[in-house]
């Protein structure tokens, strides 16, 4: 004699309330939490500046011009400004560098 969720849920469109759990950008809403921040990353150097948002694009042209179909499951970048150089590690295991 378990409860079923049809049962409990009945005449109520989950869908619905999943939907207002979500916020514009579709992550799920968290109750009584301040939504969480997600910092814009800039680094200068001399007279030059280099965005978080730049980089990953310019990584992410690399990885295609490489030819690469694998989907990207993560990406760390090094930046070293004073070789004018951004190295990265995709999917934790390949390699490869942008001159900047």
């Amino acid at each position: 004699m378990g409860w079923k969720r049809n049962h409990i849920t009945k005449g109520v469109d989950m869908n619905s309330i999943e939907k207002n759990n979500e916020s514009k950008n579709g992550l799920k809403k968290r109750p009584g939490r301040p939504p969480e921040v997600r910092p814009e990353i800039v680094v200068q150097y001399q007279d030059k500046e280099f965005q978080q948002k730049e980089m990953v694009k310019a990584v992410k042209q690399a990885w295609k011009n490489e030819g690469r179909m694998e989907r990207i499951k993560s990406m760390t970048i090094y930046i070293k400004p004073e070789d004018g150089m951004l190295y990265y590690v995709i999917n934790k295991t390949e390699t490869g560098s942008i001159a900047i």
